[in-house]
């Protein structure tokens, strides 16, 4: 539990230094606006009829990036196909959700995957923080021990890679503020 908390407490701090970063470098001009999608998943399947589409109706309507939270191994080429096709526009993560770890035998081997790929991301592909991670009870609370496992390593990476975290919660709130 210590390391868990210990592992917040840094992932809080590096999120703040960027926000204030952000801040300071940003209020040179009070006119500024930029639109973002802060989370989208645009490179599921899902979208393979329309994808582009998306894509231009978000830019005729002034949205300036899109945010592309990683899922986990088997959509990782998606997303990076992505990166490649639509460049700067969209702005890639690498991390693992905590739904991939639920009744996944292979799952740290899945974090070893994402530490590889921040050390010698795809080509095209430039990933600005460490995410989706987190902590997400909704579909099952069978694999508490093994989420907050997976949470806490990702959290470590990313003081390690002086990094961000976009950070999944859902039906687990409790447990992680404590």
């Amino acid at each position: 539990m210590e390391e868990y908390t210990e592992a917040l407490r840094l992932a809080w701090q590096l999120s703040h230094k960027y926000y204030a970063n952000y801040r300071v470098n940003s209020t040179k001009n009070t006119d500024f606006k930029m639109f973002i999608d802060t989370h989208s998943h645009i490179y599921d399947e899902a979208f393979d009829e329309d994808r582009k589409e998306v894509v231009e109706r978000a830019r005729a309507e002034g949205l300036e990036r899109i945010v592309l939270p990683a899922i986990d191994g088997e959509s990782n080429e998606r997303l990076f196909d992505m990166c490649r096709e639509y460049g700067e526009y969209v702005v890639p993560l690498m991390g693992l959700h905590p739904t991939s770890v639920n009744d996944n035998p292979r799952w740290r081997e899945e974090l070893q995957r994402v530490e590889r790929y921040f050390a010698a991301p795809p080509a095209g592909v430039t990933f600005c923080a460490v995410g989706e991670i987190g902590l997400d009870y909704y579909w099952s609370e069978d694999f508490k021990a093994e989420q907050r496992e997976a949470f806490v390593e990702q959290c470590r990476l990313a003081v390690r890679l002086d990094l961000p975290v976009v950070i999944h919660t859902r039906s687990a709130w409790d447990d992680m503020c404590d």
